[in-house]
């Protein structure tokens, strides 16, 4: 751990505070982050399964359900025996008993999974085309799956086609399956596709959204639907902006980007958006967010231009409180198995957010460098180093630095819980670069590691990040790994 992760970094006094701009919310009224009226509900967790008998080299998915605005902490208690990433997908390794561990802001849930001798070396499996499925409301397009039961002697595998397969839905007010193994969406959700055959089982999930993301326009479309939480959304394909113009405050309708106007869930499926070029004063690639759920997705060639006053790689503000869900609704956003590669022309700027008052993050890498047209060679408050803060315990005087990794702003009142873990910042920037800026509260932080060094932060993810979801060598820069 660098000094400049030990070091206090903010100058805060209590006028600030009480000068702390409000929130705008999705119907124009005002709501601060304060944390009046009752108590949230309690947190609670379950799983659909609570024990599960494997078979060795096995995949298989768990899923969570919850009332936690947070993603869920996936883990195992002997990843030798069975490993869990960070989307609930277990991998069956070797002959044991293993605990599969589900946590949701301390709130826990539990699978005890069995893991037998392989039916491979017993003389037959169940052989499934795909481990999960996409599907889209919007096209309504049903998508094949297949299985085949796999008899394995003297080494050989041969496919019996008089054996029957059945495939059954866990829940049809999702998604329904025929007989053939055609499945077809029903409405946003999640639910298991339970294969059978002579008595051996394989599950598949099926993730049914609200449509397909496949082309710029259709990313940018996301952005007509305003604080539309309940919108699920998945790239189909990579996605490249070359040419194509990105002024998110533009897309706010008034062209300003403190409008709240977006919350949706995005699920990046490993794919990559890239090559887009900010324009506009305040360049971000979602504006000012409350509830923003984004995983799975890598974002490469992100370019801020010269002309912008303030430039955050994922949002200008994350917000916490929206009047359109009720005041007291807190609505934080969380980010997950995200990869940034963000090019600067401006002289400060932040990888992830300018303003944070409610956000976690985890399996988050972020690369900060100049643009290859940067004139910038000196940058603002270089001389000091960050850190997190604890309000009651602030230095006398802190000054932030000019490229933050996480936010230049964060505060962590009422009930949001902002939080971080698993998080590499690399910056190039020599002597520019820290983690968070100034702010108000305590925040959680576990394996966050900054460098400006490329060897140490392509160490660092190998040391941090799951390897079963992250390409990672201690020589070279992280990669998601596409596995679906």
């Amino acid at each position: 751990m660098t000094n400049k992760w030990k070091k206090g970094f903010a100058t805060l006094f209590a006028a600030m505070l009480l000068a702390l701009p409000a929130l705008t919310s999705c119907n124009g009224n005002e709501t601060s982050g304060g944390n009046g009226g009752e108590a949230p509900a309690a947190i609670t967790i379950r799983l659909d399964k609570t024990t599960y008998s494997a078979m060795e080299d096995e995949t298989f998915f768990l899923i969570a359900t919850t009332n936690s605005a947070r993603s869920v902490r996936w883990t195992s208690d002997d990843p030798t025996v069975a490993s869990v990433n960070s989307s609930g997908r277990v991998i069956a390794k070797k002959v044991g008993t293993v605990k599969i561990t589900a946590d949701a802001e301390g709130k826990t849930a539990e699978c005890v999974v069995t893991v037998t001798a392989s039916d491979r070396d017993k003389g037959a499996y169940l052989r499934v085309s795909r481990t999960k499925v996409y599907l889209d409301m919007k096209s309504k397009e049903s998508k094949p799956l297949s299985a085949e039961y796999v008899s394995v002697q003297n080494g050989e595998e041969t496919v019996l086609t008089d054996k029957a397969v059945s495939y059954t839905s866990a829940d049809e007010s999702i998604a329904t399956v025929s007989e053939s193994g055609e499945i077809a969406p029903v409405s946003v959700g999640t639910t298991d596709i339970i294969i059978t055959s002579e008595g051996m089982t394989e599950y598949v999930t099926a993730d049914v959204y609200s449509a397909a993301i496949g082309t710029p326009a259709e990313w940018l479309a996301m952005f007509e639907k305003t604080c539309d939480i309940e919108s699920r959304y998945y790239l189909a394909n990579d996605i490249d902006f070359t040419g194509v113009e990105y002024d998110i405050g533009a897309l706010a309708g008034s062209g300003n980007i403190g409008t709240c106007f977006f919350g949706a869930e995005i699920d990046g499926d490993c794919h990559s958006v890239k090559n887009i070029t900010m324009s506009g004063a305040s360049q971000s690639l979602f504006g000012t967010t409350v509830g923003l759920k984004l995983r799975n997705v890598s974002f490469e060639n992100i370019l801020f231009t010269a002309e912008a006053e303030r430039a955050a790689g994922i949002a200008h503000t994350f917000g916490q409180h929206t009047s359109r869900f009720g005041e007291d609704t807190v609505l934080e956003s969380d980010i997950s198995n995200v990869a940034l590669d963000l090019a600067f022309e401006t002289p400060m700027g932040t990888g992830i957010s300018w303003t944070n008052y409610g956000m976690n993050m985890r399996d988050v890498f972020i690369r900060m460098r100049k643009g290859e047209n940067s004139a910038v060679s000196e940058f603002p408050d270089h001389q000091t180093a960050t850190g997190y803060v604890d309000h009651e315990t602030l230095p006398s005087e802190i000054t932030t630095k000019a490229f933050m990794g996480v936010s230049r702003m964060a505060y962590n009142w009422g009930y949001g819980k902002s939080g971080m873990s698993d998080v590499v910042v690399y910056c190039e920037i020599e002597n520019a670069g820290g983690v968070i800026g100034m702010g108000y509260g305590t925040f959680e932080g576990v394996n966050v590691a900054y460098s400006e060094k490329q060897m140490r932060a392509s160490y660092d993810a190998y040391r941090i990040f799951d390897h079963n979801v992250w390409d990672v060598h201690p020589e070279r820069l992280p990669k998601l790994i596409k596995n679906s």
